[in-house]
């Protein structure tokens, strides 16, 4: 993948909780997406990430439907994410 097509290395990224996934659905919004987290704080992020198998399990429905459990970290380039700090 090229960075045109999935986040870079220190992203904030939203997510669908899988965060043992070998595999990566990135989508990028026109414009960020705010959020607010269970402790109060509050960020925005371009993109969704969903695993393959959510990808796969909701990619016939309206509007995707994939569950959103929290927001990571895209690491190093790659389709690897982490919790944030």
């Amino acid at each position: 993948m090229s960075t045109t097509h999935h986040p870079i290395d220190g992203t904030i990224v939203l997510h669908c909780g899988h965060l043992d996934a070998e595999c990566w659905h990135a989508f990028r919004n026109e414009s960020p997406v705010k959020f607010r987290r269970k402790d109060g704080t509050a960020d925005a992020s371009e993109w969704v990430c969903v695993c393959g198998d959510c990808f796969d399990l909701y990619e016939d429905k309206p509007m995707g439907c994939a569950t959103i459990r929290g927001d990571g970290v895209w690491r190093d380039n790659a389709p690897t994410l982490v919790q944030p700090n």
